[in-house]
């Protein structure tokens, strides 16, 4: 008499096939977020970037020695200066940047110089610009009257 079904070692053998699976694209899942995250962020901190160009040619061409007109001062005498994320958000350039891997915000500053400016950024546990300083502060704050 022919017995239908499985027997022990076959689905052991079965369960096995499927937990290595499983295993396979739970680790090819994971690297494929991680990757994701950090091009977010990368791409934020390009944006960074671009919103201050953008901040700089719109000062760039605005008129009058208004405290608000400061960046445009400041880097026509070749200094390096920061402005800090804060600081943008409480100009209203920017909202807060969140952290791709959804831990709080990421933190970052933008730095004039006379070679430009460039956009620098961290997001904990994703991505940090290469050469980001933790010792950096805002140079220039937003107050009623502008930056000062």
């Amino acid at each position: 008499m022919k017995k239908k079904g499985f027997t022990l070692v076959e689905m052991l053998a079965a369960l096995v096939i499927l937990g290595i699976l499983s295993a396979i694209g739970t680790l090819a899942a994971g690297r494929i977020l991680s990757n994701a995250r950090k091009k977010e962020a990368i791409e934020q901190e390009k944006q960074l970037t671009n919103i201050a160009m953008t901040i700089y040619e719109h000062e760039k061409i605005s008129v009058g020695n208004s405290s608000k007109f400061i960046i445009k001062y400041k880097n026509k005498n070749s200094s390096t200066f920061y402005i800090s994320l804060e600081e943008l958000k409480n100009a209203s350039y920017i909202e807060q940047i969140e952290n791709p891997n959804g831990n709080g915000y990421c933190d970052g500053y933008l730095k004039f110089d006379s070679s430009g400016v460039k956009g620098y950024i961290k997001c904990d546990g994703v991505y940090e610009t290469p050469s980001y300083d933790d010792s950096v502060t805002s140079t220039l704050t937003w107050g009623v009257n502008g930056w000062e």
